[in-house]
């Protein structure tokens, strides 16, 4: 749009936030390998580049790393910048505590976080999910408390704590 400064026409630049950037090839292949191929992966961190303008794969963890490497890997790299996780999650449902598997997409956009990422981060989250198609378990999580295995664990078919 312009607006008048002075007398003068200048011509303002208006900034719309992201809502659906191009998603990096990469994010699909690791996705598709975490979803079809049990055991090569555990998670995917999936997050905005710098310029907020396109989807990209942060990392692929191996299959042997646990939630608490995932814990870590928040507290290092994405302390005050949003991402998304989709996590394998291992754990033991109903009360005959059965050993069970559940894809679980973690949606980390901490409150300390500058408006614009935060903006960008809940204005990507539905083409994100439309693009993988991924239907399944879904967690929010704005503070570290809300990532603890245990309120994890609540959110999950016959997960008890």
């Amino acid at each position: 749009y312009q607006r008048r400064v002075h007398g003068s026409s200048v011509l303002q630049q208006h900034t719309m936030v992201t809502t659906n950037a191009p998603l990096d090839p990469a994010v699909l292949e690791h996705f598709s390998i975490l979803k079809s191929r049990p055991g090569n992966l555990r998670y995917i961190i999936i997050k905005l580049n710098e310029d907020q303008s396109r989807v990209v794969l942060h990392k692929a963890a191996p299959f042997s790393a646990s939630y608490d490497d995932f814990l870590r890997d928040i507290d290092t790299d994405f302390r005050a910048s949003p991402c998304y996780t989709v996590f394998d999650f291992e754990y033991l449902a109903g009360a005959e505590r059965r050993p069970t598997t559940c894809p679980l997409f973690i949606s980390w956009c901490p409150d300390n976080s500058p408006a614009r990422p935060r903006m960008c981060h809940a204005g990507t989250q539905s083409a994100l999910l439309n693009q993988l198609q991924y239907n399944g378990r879904k967690v929010a999580a704005a503070g570290r408390e809300q990532l603890d295995r245990d309120v994890v664990l609540e959110s999950l078919p016959g997960g008890k704590v």
